[in-house]
């Protein structure tokens, strides 16, 4: 049984769906999202079996499943609009040589292109909002569920210091979009290992990792988090952009999947190539000026962060208190000492 049982539940979480449609219809590919995505990449096995027991036995109302019944809504918002996105692909849209084809009937004209695309990036946008809605409502309550803290899925979720569309956006504007974040999430766990990690120590970063997964971050370590995670948004945007895992539109930042019926229905004009470069560029010299705020703010006090002061990444400041660059072969930016 499918975390949703109802047409009625289903308008609820999707809202333009008609009384008439019949929810039997749906329900193979509600169930397959709720194994294929809903489990393997957001709660894991032992929540989602938790959840799906009290929901199949109507107990969601006993005081003991209360976090259970917090959480239905934001699990099943999300396996709504990914089966309505797959049942769509399948009775809708029909694949043939030529590509993406609107079925078409003697009774109902076909939809045009453009409206297909609009929907398509209706739903999947919907169902990116929603996985967004699903893990910060789990972040912000982790306590409440230990079957998801001790998930492969949360060490994944929380291996970055930037866990959240919501918290980069804080830092680069990419319109608090899942979607986007979620193409770019590859892009910053490596920016963060190979870019920021060696200037202030693996050692370091793995204890702000642990920290914040532990919500035991101290006063200094969210200042210079601050600097950090300013420095990393910029520099996964310059290098999302340039290894073109997104795109640069009219409005913005956005993935390549959307360009088509971006310029189609809204016929935008596309940066020159001139503009994406000065982007890029201003991207990186923000994302290094951001991290030598932060190298200045560690290495001058090495008291308040002795893990880092411990490292080879941690360079005295010299008498006057001003920190003088060098090149560092090493770490391939400029360091201070």
């Amino acid at each position: 049984m499918a975390l949703i049982k109802t047409t009625a539940e289903l308008k609820a979480y999707l809202g333009n769906v008609a009384s008439t449609f019949e929810i039997q219809q749906l329900q193979p590919n509600i169930e397959a999202m709720e194994q294929d995505v809903l489990v393997r990449e957001y709660l894991g096995s032992a929540l989602y079996n938790s959840l799906h027991t009290a929901y199949k036995n109507d107990t969601l109302d006993q005081a003991s499943n209360a976090h259970l019944k917090a959480l239905l809504p934001y699990a099943a918002r999300l396996v709504a609009y990914m089966g309505m996105y797959e049942f769509g692909q399948e009775l809708i849209v029909l694949v043939q040589g030529n590509g993406l084809v609107v079925a078409k009937t003697e009774k109902q004209e076909a939809a045009k292109m453009w409206q297909v695309n609009k929907l398509e990036e209706r739903l999947e946008r919907g169902a990116m909002s929603a996985a967004e809605a699903l893990y910060t409502f789990l972040w912000e309550n982790a306590d409440n569920y230990p079957q998801w803290v001790a998930s492969d899925q949360y060490l994944e979720f929380s291996e970055s210091i930037i866990a959240t569309a919501e918290e980069f956006s804080r830092h680069y504007s990419i319109g608090r979009s899942r979607l986007v974040f979620s193409r770019l999430k590859p892009v910053m766990v490596e920016c963060q290992q190979l870019y920021l990690a060696p200037s202030i120590s693996n050692d370091y970063m793995e204890e702000l990792v642990e920290k914040l997964r532990d919500e035991d971050l101290t006063a200094d370590d969210k200042a210079v988090l601050l600097l950090l995670r300013k420095s990393l948004a910029n520099f996964t945007i310059a290098q999302g952009i340039a290894t073109q895992v997104i795109h640069l539109g009219s409005l913005g930042v956005t993935v390549r999947t959307f360009a088509k019926s971006e310029h189609t229905s809204r016929q935008e004009n596309t940066p020159s190539d001139r503009q994406i470069e000065a982007l890029i560029k201003h991207c990186r010299t923000s994302a290094e000026e951001w991290r030598s705020q932060a190298l200045k703010l560690l290495n001058s006090n090495p008291l308040n962060y002795p893990t880092f002061a411990a490292s080879t990444a941690y360079t005295p400041t010299n008498p006057t208190g001003n920190l003088a660059p060098t090149q560092n072969a090493e770490h391939g930016f400029f360091r201070t000492h």
